[in-house]
Protein backbone atom coordinates (compact mmCIF):
# COMPACT_ATOMS: atom_id res chain seq x y z
CA UNK A 1 0.00 0.00 0.00
CA UNK A 2 1.39 3.29 -1.01
CA UNK A 3 -0.99 5.90 0.65
CA UNK A 4 -4.26 5.93 2.87
CA UNK A 5 -5.73 9.46 2.88
CA UNK A 6 -9.63 10.87 3.22
CA UNK A 7 -11.15 12.58 0.16
CA UNK A 8 -15.03 14.08 0.25
CA UNK A 9 -17.03 17.00 1.39
CA UNK A 10 -17.24 15.37 5.29
CA UNK A 11 -13.59 14.11 5.59
CA UNK A 12 -13.08 16.30 7.89
CA UNK A 13 -15.16 13.85 10.24
CA UNK A 14 -13.08 11.05 9.79
CA UNK A 15 -9.26 10.20 11.43
CA UNK A 16 -6.86 7.22 10.83
CA UNK A 17 -6.26 6.60 15.01
CA UNK A 18 -4.07 2.71 14.16
CA UNK A 19 -2.98 2.78 10.45
CA UNK A 20 0.99 1.12 9.71
CA UNK A 21 2.69 3.40 7.60
CA UNK A 22 2.16 4.13 4.52
CA UNK A 23 4.23 2.64 2.29
CA UNK A 24 3.44 -1.02 4.20
CA UNK A 25 3.42 -4.32 1.95
CA UNK A 26 0.11 -6.58 2.77
CA UNK A 27 0.87 -10.10 1.31
CA UNK A 28 -0.94 -11.38 -1.70
CA UNK A 29 -4.22 -13.16 -1.28
CA UNK A 30 -4.19 -14.16 2.33
CA UNK A 31 -2.59 -10.95 4.09
CA UNK A 32 -3.99 -8.44 6.06
CA UNK A 33 -3.37 -5.07 8.10
CA UNK A 34 -5.25 -3.46 10.73
CA UNK A 35 -6.80 0.55 9.70
CA UNK A 36 -8.34 1.60 12.97
CA UNK A 37 -10.72 5.00 11.05
CA UNK A 38 -12.21 7.36 14.01
CA UNK A 39 -15.50 8.97 13.14
CA UNK A 40 -15.61 12.61 15.21
CA UNK A 41 -18.89 14.30 13.70
CA UNK A 42 -18.73 17.93 14.90
CA UNK A 43 -22.55 18.45 14.63
CA UNK A 44 -25.87 16.61 14.86
CA UNK A 45 -25.75 15.70 10.65
CA UNK A 46 -25.35 13.14 8.29
CA UNK A 47 -21.75 12.90 7.28
CA UNK A 48 -22.39 10.33 4.17
CA UNK A 49 -20.03 12.33 1.59
CA UNK A 50 -16.29 10.77 2.25
CA UNK A 51 -14.07 8.28 1.62
CA UNK A 52 -11.02 6.07 2.40
CA UNK A 53 -8.76 5.93 -0.65
CA UNK A 54 -6.36 3.36 -0.80
CA UNK A 55 -3.10 3.62 -3.18
CA UNK A 56 -1.34 0.90 -3.97
CA UNK A 57 0.67 -0.92 -6.61
CA UNK A 58 -1.87 -3.90 -7.76
CA UNK A 59 -1.64 -3.60 -11.51
CA UNK A 60 -5.91 -4.49 -11.68
CA UNK A 61 -6.61 -2.09 -8.87
CA UNK A 62 -4.17 0.83 -8.29
CA UNK A 63 -6.52 3.00 -6.21
CA UNK A 64 -9.76 1.74 -3.86
CA UNK A 65 -12.20 3.84 -2.44
CA UNK A 66 -14.04 2.58 0.63
CA UNK A 67 -17.53 4.64 1.20
CA UNK A 68 -17.66 5.86 5.02
CA UNK A 69 -21.09 7.29 6.38
CA UNK A 70 -22.36 8.35 9.86
CA UNK A 71 -24.36 10.24 11.86
CA UNK A 72 -23.81 13.00 14.45
CA UNK A 73 -26.19 13.01 17.63
CA UNK A 74 -27.31 15.60 19.36
CA UNK A 75 -25.01 16.08 22.79
CA UNK A 76 -27.27 14.74 25.75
Amino acid sequence: MDSLEFVGLTKVAYSLVLAPSAPFTVAALTGSKTVTVRFTPASPQSYNYASLVIGSDDPDEPVVELALSGTGRPAQ
